[in-house]
């Protein structure tokens, strides 16, 4: 019984992330774009708003694509419900990682170009970090191995 609500549990959720996931790339798509034409106020590309866009437009590729790699791990039949949930939470810290990475880059180009269009770019890929960081059980789930007993 209880595997049944952890299929339900997991297909839900990933139900929702997908449904998540496509509204920020349909919606940070122009987000980005826009960024761009706002920082080109005197005719001229500034690096400025080409990094913050470009890097709008892949924050939610970032997200998705460790958890596209779990969802594989998540569909297999033979795993136990702990090992998905490992996997996804392993996912969870891709993505991160992968969020700090953009924001980092956003807070280089920001003191190297002076341009404070980067404090938005930061804001975005910290409040996603906020987001995805793993709370509670996912986070605990990490460091259950078999190495260290209870």
């Amino acid at each position: 019984m209880t595997d049944k609500k952890n299929r339900i549990y997991f297909s839900t959720n990933m139900k929702n992330l997908k449904i998540v996931y496509s509204a920020l790339l349909i919606s940070l798509v122009p987000f980005g774009g826009f960024f761009v034409f706002l920082a080109n106020s005197n005719g001229d590309l500034p690096s400025g708003g080409i990094i913050l866009g470009v890097s709008i437009f892949l924050l939610p590729i970032s997200w998705y694509v460790p958890l596209f790699f779990a969802k594989k791990k998540m569909i297999q039949e033979d795993l136990e419900p702990k090992e998905k949930f490992l996997s996804y939470s392993q996912s969870k810290i891709f993505s991160v990682i992968f969020l700090e990475s953009g924001y980092m880059v956003n807070g280089v180009f920001y003191f190297v170009t002076a341009s404070p269009i980067h404090w938005i770019g930061m804001g975005i890929f910290f409040a996603g970090m906020l987001l995805l960081f793993p709370r509670e059980k996912e986070f605990f789930s990490l460091y259950k191995t078999r190495e260290f007993p209870p």
